[in-house]
């Protein structure tokens, strides 16, 4: 199952070419704050794996649109290390 974040606020399930959104369906039932992002989602998963069915099937379909789709993780702080690393790295190699 595949479970993007799209604009403007949501969360989906890609299904047959489609987006069904999912998190308005999942706050109706009280599973999710309204709002929620991917993070909500990851660490509420397996307490919402049940509701999820139920979601799917009450959720909105939007066609599959690649300009609704969000980063999974806004503003991840490991991107942000690994590039600071990276560049740590670099500057140490010219010193040598």
């Amino acid at each position: 199952m595949r479970i993007p974040s799209v604009k403007p606020k949501d969360l989906a399930v890609v299904n047959d070419g489609t987006f069904i959104l999912v998190a308005d369906s999942l706050a109706e039932q009280g599973r999710l704050a309204e709002g929620a992002s991917m993070i909500d989602f990851i660490t509420r998963y397996d307490s919402l794996r049940n509701s999820l069915e139920g979601a799917i099937a009450n959720g909105k379909t939007v066609a599959l649109d690649s300009n609704l789709l969000k980063p999974p993780v806004e503003r991840p702080s490991k991107i942000w290390a690994a590039a600071f690393s990276l560049s740590t790295q670099a500057c140490r190699r010219r010193k040598a």
